[in-house]
C-alpha cells in the first residue's frame, strides 16, 4: 500500500460519527506521513488498532463500572425487594474517593470521576471526600462504610498503590488506607476505574489485598502492540509488527528506558494503543504522541 491509497475518507467518517476525536487533537494523515511506503502496512495496522474512548463514552463506562458493583454487593438476588434494600444501603453508606498522584492537584483524572459520581450517579456532594476525610471518617465512625476509589485508567497500578499506602495526616492520627484497613473498622474498599490492565489488576491485588477492583473495561496483554499474540497484528505480523514499532520508535528518537517514563515501549513496557478524554496515558506507546526529531504525533497531549 502507498500513501495515496490510504482510506482518508473513512477516517473522516470516523471523526464525523465521534469514534475518533477532531483533527485539532488527532491527526492520522500527519502521523502516517512519518512512514515510508514499505512501512505503511504496519503503520496502518497499528493505527487501526488504536482505540479512542470519547468523553461521553468514558462517562457512561464509569457509570457501568459503579453499577456493576451490585453483582458483588447484592447477595440476595432471589428477592427484588431485598436486593434493592441491599443496594440502597450500600449507596447510602458509600464514600467516593479520587485516586491522585503523590502531590494531588486539580489536573488529576480522579477529579473528573469524583464529579461524575455526583452528576451521573447522584451521589450527594458530602459523600465525595478527600483521602484525609475518608480516613478520618472510617477511623472515627464505627458505622459501616463502603469506600469506592474512582479514576479513568489503571496501567501498572502504581498510582493507586501510592494512594493506598500514602500516610494521611488527620486530627490526632496519621495513617494510610492500608493501615486503617487492617484495624477493626467496618469498612470495605472497592476500586472502580473505567479501564484496567491485567498487569495493573495483578499488582493491586498483590499490594492491596483488601481492595476489590471492578473496572468497566479490561485490557489483557493481548492489547499490547509489543506482544506476539497481540490482537493488533495479523498472523503474518506477529514478529515483524513489534519489530516495526521498535525501529520506528528509534527513528523518532525514543530511548529504551526499560519501562520507565519516556521509554519507547510505554510505561512499564505495556505498549498500549489507547487514548481517551483528549489525551493518551503513559502506558500508550509514545510513538503516537512524541514530537521528537520532527515526528508528527497521532494524538496531541
Amino acid at each position: 500500500m502507498r500513501h495515496k491509497e490510504l482510506p482518508v475518507e473513512r477516517w473522516q467518517y470516523l471523526v464525523q460519527v465521534g469514534l475518533w476525536p477532531p483533527k485539532r487533537i488527532f491527526d492520522p494523515v500527519g502521523w502516517m506521513g512519518n512512514f515510508d511506503d514499505e512501512e505503511i502496512k504496519y503503520a496502518l495496522r497499528l493505527l487501526e488498532g488504536f482505540t479512542y474512548f470519547a468523553p461521553d463514552l468514558m462517562a457512561q463506562m464509569f457509570k457501568t463500572a459503579f453499577l456493576s458493583l451490585s453483582q458483588i454487593i447484592v447477595t440476595d438476588k432471589s428477592s427484588y425487594s431485598n436486593a434493592q434494600k441491599q443496594w440502597s444501603e450500600f449507596v447510602e453508606s458509600v464514600l467516593i474517593v479520587r485516586v491522585t498522584g503523590e502531590s494531588p492537584n486539580d489536573s488529576d483524572s480522579g477529579y473528573i470521576y469524583s464529579r461524575l459520581a455526583r452528576t451521573k450517579l447522584g451521589i450527594p456532594e458530602e459523600r465525595i471526600v478527600s483521602h484525609e476525610e475518608a480516613c478520618y471518617i472510617i477511623a472515627r465512625d464505627s458505622s459501616p462504610h463502603n469506600i469506592v476509589f474512582v479514576d479513568d485508567f489503571v496501567g501498572s497500578g502504581s498510582q493507586f498503590i501510592e494512594t493506598w499506602t500514602r500516610t494521611n495526616n488527620i486530627i490526632g492520627y496519621a495513617g494510610s488506607f492500608e493501615v486503617i484497613s487492617k484495624l477493626n473498622v467496618k469498612a470495605k474498599f472497592y476500586y472502580c476505574p473505567v479501564i484496567c490492565t491485567e498487569e495493573g489488576k495483578k499488582n493491586i491485588k498483590e499490594s492491596c489485598p483488601n481492595v476489590i477492583v471492578v473496572p468497566a473495561h479490561f485490557y489483557s496483554s493481548r492489547h499490547s502492540a509489543l506482544s506476539s499474540d497481540s490482537v493488533i497484528w495479523r498472523d503474518d505480523m506477529r514478529i515483524t509488527g513489534p519489530e516495526f514499532v521498535r525501529k520506528a520508535s528509534a527513528r523518532a528518537g525514543l530511548p529504551d528506558l526499560d519501562g520507565e517514563q519516556g521509554c519507547w515501549q510505554g510505561f512499564q513496557k505495556l505498549g498500549l494503543a489507547i487514548g481517551f478524554n483528549e489525551y493518551a496515558p503513559d502506558a500508550t506507546l509514545p510513538i503516537f504522541t512524541t514530537t521528537k526529531n520532527g515526528w508528527k504525533p497521532l494524538i496531541r497531549v
